[in-house]
């Protein structure tokens, strides 16, 4: 916190030279520079209150004091103390005892005490909501009695897939975490190809062109780790990288740079853009098949085309009609729909 705040005060100060120049004033029609005495007055006074935040979160008391000063206060009823489940201490804000809990969801990220990401509590809801998603769209089509098989894989990409991915870029996801998420792939997978309960989904994920969940929570990692270092100098995630970039940090951002992908971009993280970015994608999806291709029981996918060719998809026309004439309507989170009259 202290450092934080020391940040944001050097910020002020290096607004010392727009103070001390002024802003531009009119008079007629010549233009001339002074002064502005309110903000020179403004920065001055916020300034000094620098050092008088990192005391006044310290303790209760003399935070209620600073928001007061301030003009605001925190609502006690929207905050919660997450703590670790030793802290048997009672936390108070305004004399009103705040609630306590193992979590809480911050832009539908689960954070838990140390205000670490819950991984095992995101995938959980990720692939919760992801199989209910799935089960309301099959209804409509995407199914394996439905619409073709290329079209329902673009459905299950925007809808379903979404919905998996949410916070993977930001998680340090383990091998339990990965499995799980397969898992559900695998099940939607299957539900649109018509496969039983042991069908592989290799193939089948092959055919379309589309990565495992594994691959995909790398390319977004990596390119997490790719927009961070190209923010403007200005940005809070900018100034903490010399700090998070090293391995003494054991933060987040460090532990996302063992993903082989990060490892292929890193030597020319210089003159990297998103067409040398596109490029290096897809040599890293060939290298993942052909690891697939070596493992075991892989008779099925290495018997596949090797080369990953685009393939163009078309719709019949009867399914354009029953698209048409078929419309869903969500009530109450269920989808109810009305089937096309003859």
């Amino acid at each position: 916190m202290r450092q934080l705040l020391q940040i944001s005060k050097n910020e002020l100060q290096s607004l010392d030279c727009y103070f001390n120049l002024g802003i531009p004033a009119k008079y007629g029609t010549e233009k001339r520079r002074r002064i502005n005495k309110r903000l020179a007055n403004f920065h001055e006074e916020i300034d000094s209150r620098a050092p008088d935040y990192a005391e006044a979160f310290l303790g209760d008391e003399k935070s209620e004091i600073n928001h007061h000063r301030l003009g605001y206060c925190w609502s006690p009823s929207k905050c919660v103390i997450v703590a670790p489940a030793l802290d048997e201490q009672i936390y108070t804000l305004y004399d009103t005892p705040s609630p306590r809990e193992d979590s809480f969801s911050y832009l539908g990220i689960p954070i838990k005490p140390g205000g670490f990401i819950d991984v095992s509590a995101l995938v959980h809801d990720n692939t919760t909501n992801a199989k209910k998603s799935m089960d309301q769209i099959a209804t409509i089509g995407v199914n394996a009695k439905g619409f073709n098989h290329l079209l329902s894989i673009r459905f299950y990409v925007q809808l379903i897939r979404s919905q998996m991915e949410y916070g993977l870029a930001i998680s340090t996801s383990s091998l339990t975490h990965l499995k799980k998420l397969e898992a559900c792939q695998t099940e939607c997978i299957r539900r649109i190809f018509g496969g039983s309960r042991r069908s592989s989904t290799e193939v089948m994920l092959h055919l379309v062109q589309q990565p495992s969940m594994t691959d995909r929570a790398r390319i977004l990692q990596t390119e997490f780790l790719i927009h961070s270092l190209q923010l403007p100098d200005d940005t809070l995630l900018q100034r903490l990288l010399p700090h998070i970039k090293t391995s003494a940090s054991l933060s987040t951002w460090y532990k996302l740079t063992a993903n082989p992908l990060w490892k292929d971009c890193f030597p020319v993280l210089d003159v990297l853009d998103r067409p040398i970015f596109n490029k290096l994608k897809p040599q890293f999806l060939e290298d993942s098949y052909e690891a697939l291709c070596a493992g075991p029981n892989s008779k099925l996918i290495s018997t596949c085309r090797p080369d990953m060719i685009e393939i163009p998809f078309c719709i019949c026309q009867w399914q354009i009609l029953n698209l048409v004439k078929s419309f869903a309507v969500a009530l109450d989170g269920s989808l109810v729909v009305y089937p096309a009259l003859a």
